[in-house]
C-alpha cells in the first residue's frame, strides 16, 4: 500500500519498521499472523534494499524451498506473501529522531523530510545502514543542498530547483550531471531528449563509462548530434479580449545541448546577495588542471553506500557499529524497540537472509508481548491454526 502524504499530524501504527529489505518485509508478516499493523520506512524509492540496490539480477541459492531466486524474485514474491496485512510504505524517507514517550509506552519517529509517526513499537531492519546517495567531495555543498545541488531524478531535481527560484522557468538551465554509471547517463539523455531549455554537462572523474554498451551508444549518438544554436518558430496565437483577433508571434527555442567532460567536481562556488541560482564551480581534468564553470544546477549520481546514519544516537546497545540484542526476542537496551538482519550482533551472528527470517519470527513474539502488554503469546501453525488463516485471507471468517 502507497504511503499518505505529509501531514500534521502523526501517523498512528501499531509497530513501525525501518528497513525494507527482506527481513524488514517477512517482519510484516510474522506481526501479521500475531494481528499487529506495520508502516514500513526506507530512504531507497522501492522494497528490496541490498537485494535490489546491489544484486538485483543474481541469483539467490540459500533461500529455503527455491534452488534459485533472483534479488529481484525474492522482493516480489516477499511482498505478495504480506499482501494479506496491507503494509503501508514510506520510502524516500529517512529516519532522523526515535524518541520513547515521556507518559506512555510507545515512541515518536520523525523523518528527514518531516514525516512524524507514533508506533507502539519499532523493529530496526536496516541492513548494514540506510543506503543514501554518495555526495561530492566539495566541503560547500551542505549550503546548496535542495537548492541547487540535489541527488537522483532529473525531473524531481528540477521541480525542486524552480520551485526555490521561480524566475529560473524563463531562461536556458546550465546544467550538470556528476557521475558515470547509468543513473547518471539516463538523467543526461533524458534531459537532452525531453527538454528544450537545458544546457547539459556530464562531468566523471574517468573517460570510462560504466554503463551497458548500448547506454553508451546511444550517450555517444546524442553528442555528435547535440545541437548548440538557437532556432525559431512562428506560431499563431489567438489574443483573449477581442474576438476574431489574431496576432503572430515569434518563439525563440534553445534546444537541449549536451557535452561531456573528463574530470571532478572540487568545489561549489557561493550565492549572489540577490539569492540568485548558483553561479560556479570548480572542477579538476585527468591531468590536475583546474577549470571553472558557469552553473545553475548540480545532479549528482554517484551511486549508493550504506551508511550507519542517526542509528547511533537512538539509544540502542552498540558493538562495533552493529547494535547488540536479546536473541530470545531480539530486544534492543531501549524497551520497546527491537531490531534484525545485518544491524545486529550477538555470538554465532550470520550475515544470511534467512537468519534475518529467524529473526523477524522470534521478534514478532517480543513485539507482541510488549505491544499486548502480556507474558505470553499463543503459538499456532499456520497449517492447523482458522485464526491465521482467517488473518492470511485463505479462510473465511
Amino acid at each position: 500500500m502507497p504511503a499518505p502524504g505529509p501531514s500534521c499530524s502523526p501517523l498512528q501504527t501499531d509497530v513501525l519498521i525501518v528497513g525494507a529489505g527482506p527481513a524488514g518485509l517477512f517482519q510484516v508478516f510474522e506481526l501479521g499472523l500475531l494481528g499487529l499493523h506495520a508502516h514500513v520506512i526506507d530512504p531507497l524509492p522501492f522494497a528490496g534494499g541490498q537485494c535490489i540496490e546491489l544484486y538485483p539480477d543474481k541469483n539467490i541459492y540459500d533461500i529455503p524451498a527455491l534452488p534459485a531466486c533472483t534479488g529481484e524474485e525474492l522482493t516480489e514474491r516477499l511482498l505478495t506473501q504480506i499482501r494479506p496485512f496491507e503494509p503501508v510504505f514510506h520510502f524516500n524517507q529517512l529516519v532522523q529522531s526515535i524518541q520513547a514517550k515521556e507518559t506512555e509506552r510507545g515512541f515518536v519517529v520523525e523523518t528527514q523530510s518531516g514525516l512524524r509517526f507514533e508506533a507502539q513499537a519499532v523493529v530496526l531492519a536496516n541492513g548494514v545502514g540506510a543506503f543514501l546517495p554518495r555526495a561530492l567531495n566539495a566541503p560547500e555543498q551542505a549550503d546548496f543542498l535542495g537548492k541547487e545541488l540535489f541527488h537522483g531524478d532529473l525531473d524531481a531535481a528540477l521541480t525542486q530547483f524552480h520551485h526555490k527560484h521561480p524566475k529560473s522557468t524563463s531562461k536556458v538551465l546550465k546544467v550538470w550531471i556528476v557521475g558515470g554509471e547509468e543513473e547518471a547517463l539516463r538523467n543526461a539523455l533524458q534531459g537532452f531528449e525531453a527538454h528544450t531549455k537545458l544546457d547539459i554537462t556530464l562531468i566523471h572523474r574517468r573517460e570510462h563509462l560504466e554503463v551497458d554498451p548500448k547506454l553508451r551508444e546511444a550517450f555517444e549518438a546524442a553528442l555528435a548530434k547535440s545541437p548548440s544554436t538557437q532556432v525559431s518558430a512562428q506560431v499563431s496565437a489567438q489574443v483573449s479580449g477581442q474576438a476574431g483577433s489574431q496576432e503572430t508571434a515569434h518563439l525563440t527555442q534553445q534546444p537541449s545541448s549536451l557535452s561531456f567532460k573528463h574530470g571532478q567536481v572540487v568545489r561549489l562556488m557561493g550565492h549572489a546577495p540577490d539569492n540568485s541560482p548558483l553561479t560556479s564551480l570548480q572542477w579538476v581534468d585527468a591531468e590536475g588542471n583546474m577549470h571553472e564553470g558557469e552553473v545553475d544546477l548540480v545532479l549528482v549520481n554517484l551511486g549508493l553506500s550504506p551508511q550507519l546514519g542517526p542509528i547511533a544516537q537512538w539509544g540502542a546497545a552498540m558493538h562495533k557499529k552493529q547494535i547488540t540484542v536479546n536473541t530470545e526476542d531480539f530486544s534492543t537496551a531501549v524497551p520497546g524497540l527491537f531490531a534484525i538482519g545485518d544491524i545486529v550482533t550477538y555470538p554465532g551472528k550470520k550475515k544470511l537472509i534467512l537468519s534475518g527470517f529467524h529473526e523477524a519470527a522470534l521478534a514478532s513474539f517480543g513485539v507482541a508481548k510488549w505491544v499486548f502488554q502480556k507474558d505470553r503469546i499463543p503459538f499456532e501453525y499456520t497449517s492447523a491454526s482458522s485464526l491465521l488463516q482467517e488473518r492470511l485471507g485463505v479462510q473465511k471468517k
